[in-house]
């Protein structure tokens, strides 16, 4: 059956059905046509994605990752190209070798297309879903980068399997084959196991999420990537640290940031001649002072002289701060360091630097004169 309503093919004359390679130019041209209309309609198509995306982008305000929509316009000109091929190399009237081969790239093209337009939109959809997530939610920071690897796999799985059946293998029997041999490569892949069950135990218990502040194995930082293998922490020396996800579900992890409340706590040392009345009302200014401060914990304060030495008196300042993120942590600890400072000298009590031994004073004015 033919796509045209005139005789087809035609009766060419010399050079037109020379033969080369047992292809005649004809065909060799209807080839490049074929090619040709099949990347013409695959930029068409792929323009049009990208207007929808940009559309999408303006009424939303959201944007999917430029990779994702590249990954996309490629799928999309080789699934063309595949079935353009498909439905017209039988009017170039090709020898059943050479056609043989043609509609085997052919059907390899359209299953790669689908294939790579399968992951392409489950990539846009999981950037959509990350951008409509609450920042605050660190379960979604932690489900959907893991749940989109673990998807991938089965798509590229699925699509494995596609490809076997499209070209004629028994996919029952191999699925049966796996499953005696999959006990062999799980044994001698233990480890890589282990790290798989590893990563869905963190994503079903999350002792942790993308941005926590955590220890382990005597390694301090913060948790940047949690992959299908392994977890990437960031040190606060700036290096990252890789550590394989059997590890961490086996070693005692501390998890800063699933802190309710972060404690605070200041030694401050006065002279012992300074006014008791002075040290009381200094005191109280700081009560006062962080009762102030909409993140210190209104009923977990402590400041109260506790400690006895030689030169001079200790005071402990202790309060805990109700934030959720290192960085304010560290702001509001230096803002309460600088009022604590300016309370004790308004009320002019001399800090440690300040405190000279009386001796050793003299001994000092003695050398210096001699």
């Amino acid at each position: 059956m033919t796509l045209f309503a005139f005789e087809w093919p035609p009766e060419l004359s010399a050079p037109w059905s020379d033969s080369y390679l047992h292809v005649q130019v004809w065909q060799y041209i209807g080839l490049l046509v074929i090619l040709g209309l099949a990347y013409v309609t695959g930029k068409l198509t792929s323009s049009l994605i990208t207007a929808i995306f940009k559309i999408r982008e303006r009424l939303e305000h959201a944007t999917i990752e430029m990779s994702t929509v590249r990954g996309m316009r490629r799928a999309i000109s080789l699934l063309f190209a595949g079935i353009l091929s498909f439905a017209l190399i039988d009017e170039l009237y090709l020898s059943t070798r050479i056609e043989r081969e043609f509609i085997f790239i052919a059907r390899g093209a359209i299953i790669l297309g689908l294939l790579m337009l399968g992951l392409g939109v489950w990539d846009a959809f999981c950037d959509h879903l990350s951008q409509r997530s609450t920042g605050d939610k660190k379960s979604e920071k932690l489900l959907i980068p893991l749940t989109r690897k673990m998807v991938r796999g089965v798509i590229i799985t699925a699509g494995f399997l596609v490809a076997l059946a499209a070209y004629g293998v028994n996919v029952a029997g191999v699925i049966t084959g796996l499953g005696i041999s999959g006990l062999l490569l799980a044994l001698a892949a233990k480890d890589s196991v282990e790290n798989l069950f590893g990563s869905v135990t963190i994503l079903l218990d999350m002792p942790f999420a993308i941005d926590d502040w955590i220890k382990v194995n005597g390694i301090e930082g913060v948790v940047e990537q949690i992959n299908l293998r392994s977890t990437r922490i960031r040190t606060f020396e700036d290096s990252v640290v890789t550590l394989p996800n059997s590890n961490l579900i086996k070693a005692a992890v501390e998890n800063y940031g699933a802190r309710r409340m972060r404690r605070q706590r200041f030694f401050v040392r006065v002279a012992y001649d300074d006014s008791i009345g002075s040290i009381n009302q200094a005191l109280d200014n700081i009560r006062k002072t962080l009762r102030g401060i909409p993140e210190v914990h209104p009923d977990r304060q402590i400041v109260e002289m506790n400690d006895l030495s030689e030169l001079s008196l200790g005071v402990l300042v202790q309060c805990f701060l109700e934030v959720d993120n290192l960085n304010d942590e560290m702001r509001l600890r230096g803002e309460i360091i600088s009022l604590i400072i300016k309370e004790l000298q308004g009320a002019g009590l001399r800090m440690p630097n300040q405190l000279v031994h009386p001796a050793i004073a003299a001994e000092s004015e003695r050398k210096k004169n001699s």
